[in-house]
């Protein structure tokens, strides 16, 4: 399940949540916006850094086009 982000609008606490595959066209239009958890303000989906990496070969660890 993805991670999103979101930061609430009158405290600024940032809430990470999990959300199914299916809801994520609601989460990105806006249509469902989840409560902070500390003070029930209205939060925004928040832009975040992704653990996502590509690994595998590539010049710096040994992978040329010319040797292949």
């Amino acid at each position: 399940m993805p991670i999103y982000e979101f930061r609430c609008q009158e405290c600024g606490n940032i809430d990470e949540r999990h959300f199914k595959l299916d809801m994520v066209k609601s989460i990105t239009t806006g249509e469902l916006t989840p409560r902070c958890q500390k003070c029930e303000g209205i939060t925004r989906l928040i832009m975040s850094t992704s653990n996502f990496r590509i690994k595998g070969f590539n010049e710096k660890n040994g992978y040329s086009k010319a040797g292949s």
